[in-house]
């Protein structure tokens, strides 16, 4: 999939919630239900670098996948939050 500016742009499938383990107090997070499906993407380009020879993250899209709500999380924020939840892969039309 193609971005405007011609990036490529992978794409997970839907995953649903099937069990929150703890709360979290993160922006998206926060508002997901069991039942509630997420898509993850994430562009295929260059991170960049910082001028002390680092790199700058990269940033994960999380979309629910009925409401359209969005948000950006980098890959360490991501697996902070996701021990949080227990999502399984679907392959199934979400309402």
């Amino acid at each position: 999939m193609y971005d405007e500016d011609r990036t490529i742009t992978m794409s997970s499938n839907p995953y649903v919630v099937t069990k929150i383990n703890k709360k979290t107090k993160s922006k998206f997070f926060k508002n997901l239900k069991v039942g509630s499906h997420v898509v993850f993407t994430v562009p295929l380009k260059a991170a960049g670098g910082s001028t002390r020879g680092g790199s700058y993250a990269t940033y994960v899209k999380v979309t629910d996948a009925v409401s359209g709500d969005f948000s950006y999380y980098t890959f360490n924020q991501m697996a902070n939050i996701l021990v949080n939840f227990e999502l399984q892969l679907t392959t199934r039309p979400f309402k």
